[in-house]
C-alpha cells in the first residue's frame, strides 16, 4: 500500500467514525450534558487530527518543491 493510500485510508477512518459519534449525537445518544461534551470533544479531536494530517501533507509537499 502506496503512503497517499495510507493517508487516504486514515482520513476516510476518522471521517467515518465523525459520523457516528455525529449521528449518535442528532438521535439523542448523549445521556447527559456530560455525555454531550465528551461526544463533541471527540469530534473535535477528529478534526483536529485531519487538520494535523494535513499540515503534516502540506509541509512536506512545500520540502519536496524546494
Amino acid at each position: 500500500m502506496l503512503v497517499t493510500e495510507v493517508v487516504r485510508a486514515i482520513k476516510a477512518e476518522i471521517a467515518d467514525m465523525t459520523r457516528k459519534v455525529s449521528n449518535d449525537l442528532t438521535a439523542g445518544r448523549a445521556a447527559d450534558y456530560a455525555g454531550y461534551k465528551a461526544m463533541v470533544g471527540r469530534i473535535r479531536g477528529h478534526q483536529d487530527a485531519l487538520d494535523a494530517i494535513d499540515a503534516v501533507l502540506k509541509k512536506n509537499d512545500e520540502d519536496t518543491d524546494e
